[in-house]
């Protein structure tokens, strides 16, 4: 694995188009990104999703280590997976309150600036994350405005 170059400069958001198993789904993120992608580590950084019941962040590749999440934006971005299938329904207020923490939290620790936050499908042909993503109203709050 690479690590960064630089420090990363933002934070790029993915779903992982499933459904939450209401258990650790990272562990399974991680088996298939290995044995079926050939990776040498989960793509994503960290990942937000249910365990019991609970809203948790997991983390998941060495943040030092470059992802393998977006080719575009691996060397630049930390790789963010929102447990679910967000082209069929909207992630819950939990599950996003969560998301915005751990966002904001790395914002402030690396010195990210919104603007760099960006989403998967603005790098590919794929909706993710989601179409029924909340893309607009995240980012209002992440820059401290009330979600519409």
């Amino acid at each position: 694995m690479k690590t960064f170059s630089r420090p990363p400069i933002g934070i790029c958001i993915h779903h992982s188009a499933t459904a939450d198993g209401g258990k650790l789904d990272a562990a399974a993120i991680r088996r298939y990104h290995v044995e079926t992608n050939g990776w040498d580590d989960i793509g994503y950084h960290y990942l937000v999703e249910r365990v019991d019941g609970v809203p948790h962040i997991v983390e998941g590749r060495n943040w030092k280590f470059q992802g393998a999440h977006c080719p575009a934006l691996n060397a630049t971005h930390l790789g963010v997976c929102i447990v679910g299938n967000y082209d069929l329904a909207p992630p819950d207020d939990e599950l996003l309150r969560l998301l915005e923490s751990l966002c904001n939290t790395l914002m402030r620790q690396e010195g990210m600036h919104i603007r760099n936050i960006v989403y998967h499908c603005d790098y590919s042909h794929k909706t993710c994350p989601g179409s029924q993503f909340p893309k607009g109203g995240f980012l209002l709050a992440l820059a401290g405005e009330e979600r519409p």
